[in-house]
Protein backbone atom coordinates (compact mmCIF):
# COMPACT_ATOMS: atom_id res chain seq x y z
CA UNK A 1 0.00 0.00 0.00
CA UNK A 2 1.37 3.34 -0.77
CA UNK A 3 1.19 5.93 1.67
CA UNK A 4 0.18 10.01 0.64
CA UNK A 5 3.27 12.27 0.59
CA UNK A 6 3.15 14.36 3.82
CA UNK A 7 1.75 18.44 3.10
CA UNK A 8 4.66 19.67 3.01
CA UNK A 9 5.71 17.62 -0.21
CA UNK A 10 2.55 17.30 -1.62
CA UNK A 11 2.84 20.49 -3.70
CA UNK A 12 6.30 19.75 -4.61
CA UNK A 13 5.59 16.51 -6.23
CA UNK A 14 5.69 14.95 -8.18
CA UNK A 15 9.29 15.81 -9.44
CA UNK A 16 10.32 16.69 -12.74
CA UNK A 17 13.22 15.35 -15.19
CA UNK A 18 15.15 17.90 -17.17
CA UNK A 19 13.28 17.77 -20.08
CA UNK A 20 10.12 18.23 -18.32
CA UNK A 21 11.70 21.28 -16.18
CA UNK A 22 12.70 23.13 -20.00
CA UNK A 23 8.81 22.56 -21.07
CA UNK A 24 7.66 23.97 -18.20
CA UNK A 25 9.85 27.19 -18.49
CA UNK A 26 10.17 27.10 -22.27
CA UNK A 27 13.49 26.99 -22.39
CA UNK A 28 15.48 24.75 -24.77
CA UNK A 29 17.06 21.58 -23.28
CA UNK A 30 20.25 22.93 -23.79
CA UNK A 31 19.47 26.12 -21.65
CA UNK A 32 18.48 24.45 -18.69
CA UNK A 33 21.54 22.10 -18.97
CA UNK A 34 24.31 25.34 -19.11
CA UNK A 35 22.11 27.10 -16.59
CA UNK A 36 22.91 23.63 -13.77
CA UNK A 37 26.14 23.94 -14.91
CA UNK A 38 27.05 27.56 -14.60
CA UNK A 39 25.08 27.28 -10.81
CA UNK A 40 22.85 29.39 -12.00
CA UNK A 41 19.41 28.96 -11.34
CA UNK A 42 16.77 27.72 -11.09
CA UNK A 43 17.14 25.39 -8.10
CA UNK A 44 17.46 21.55 -8.99
CA UNK A 45 17.89 17.76 -6.47
CA UNK A 46 20.60 15.74 -7.85
CA UNK A 47 19.82 12.03 -6.47
CA UNK A 48 23.08 10.01 -7.58
CA UNK A 49 23.24 10.38 -11.34
CA UNK A 50 19.50 11.69 -11.69
CA UNK A 51 18.75 15.57 -11.76
CA UNK A 52 15.19 16.56 -11.02
CA UNK A 53 13.73 19.74 -10.73
CA UNK A 54 10.90 20.73 -8.37
CA UNK A 55 7.56 22.45 -9.38
CA UNK A 56 8.31 25.25 -6.77
CA UNK A 57 11.60 25.76 -7.46
CA UNK A 58 10.39 26.31 -11.12
CA UNK A 59 7.95 28.50 -10.33
CA UNK A 60 10.60 30.09 -7.60
CA UNK A 61 12.96 30.72 -10.81
CA UNK A 62 9.83 32.25 -13.25
CA UNK A 63 9.04 34.56 -10.56
CA UNK A 64 12.69 35.77 -9.86
CA UNK A 65 12.48 36.90 -13.76
CA UNK A 66 9.57 39.21 -13.67
CA UNK A 67 10.55 42.42 -14.62
CA UNK A 68 8.10 45.48 -13.71
CA UNK A 69 8.49 48.36 -16.29
CA UNK A 70 9.23 51.53 -14.86
CA UNK A 71 6.99 54.14 -15.58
Amino acid sequence: MRHPAPPEFQSQAPLLDEREAAEFLTLPLRTIRERRYLGQPPAFVRMGRAVRYRRCDLLHYLESCVKTPEL
